[in-house]
């Protein structure tokens, strides 16, 4: 392999450890969620983030391998293939983020309407409402008055509230879970088209990269399929 050749496959095999390492990062952040619910009857927009974020750790740090092992053994077909994978990965998280942000109001409309119900299930499972009022620091549906003549649940006040190991009404967050997440989808929806945005433009130079290795592979066995065979003379001594 010449010198361009063999600095595409070590930037190659350098993109591909990097993904690896964020797949394998992915995979620990989905199951340290997933555990952490494990005890709670969660809705399925608690459990969908960890599954993908699972789901995909699994595919990037397989794709990651297929990828490596094509650079390290200068495969054309595993290197072809890992393009193949990798470009279905990169259309698929392109359709996702699309997705997301079409949909974004009946996403923040489907959530309020899913939490008016926990809030008027948190008899019968509380252990899903303090998971949100804890991750969102909110207290009730719209508000801590949403209590009515009830005592506030421990997880309307910040740990290091609490008065004798109970919320006062003084210490409880101010805001609704549906403001509270209301607030937070605006303020991270950006962050999510535009880091969406930038995978997938790190993945198309993945692709680019493979493609011109997968070209260089096959250009190279070609040439050595057509050179003619060496014939060494040998010439008799007198």
């Amino acid at each position: 392999m010449d010198c361009g050749s063999v600095l595409v496959k070590y930037i190659l095999f350098l993109f591909n450890l990097l993904c690896g390492i964020c797949g394998i990062l992915l995979i620990i952040f989905g199951g340290m969620v997933l555990a952490h619910l494990g005890d709670v009857k969660a809705c399925s927009m608690q459990i969908v983030m960890p599954v993908v974020a699972l789901v995909l750790g699994i595919c990037i740090l397989i794709l990651s391998f297929i990828g490596c092992c094509g650079a390290a053994r200068a495969s054309n077909g595993i290197t072809l293939a890992y393009s193949l994978f990798l470009l279905a990965l990169l259309i698929a998280q392109i359709v996702f983020v699309s997705m997301v942000w079409i949909n974004q109001k009946m996403i923040l409309e489907e959530f309020e309407e899913m939490f008016t119900e926990v809030f008027n299930n948190r008899e019968k499972e509380p252990e899903t409402l303090d998971y949100f009022q804890r991750a969102f620091k909110c207290c009730g549906n719209n508000g801590p008055y949403d209590y009515f003549k009830q005592s506030y649940r421990r997880s309307c006040c910040a740990e290091n509230k609490l008065v004798n190991n109970e919320c006062d009404i003084q210490y409880a967050y101010t805001t609704g879970c549906k403001q509270a997440f209301r607030r937070f989808w605006k303020s991270n929806i950006e962050l999510i088209k535009f880091a969406g945005l930038g995978v997938a433009i790190v993945e198309l130079v993945g692709v680019i990269f493979s493609c011109i290795m997968a070209n260089n592979i096959r250009s190279g066995n070609r040439r050595k399929a057509g050179k003619p065979p060496k014939i060494n003379i040998v010439m008799a001594s007198h």
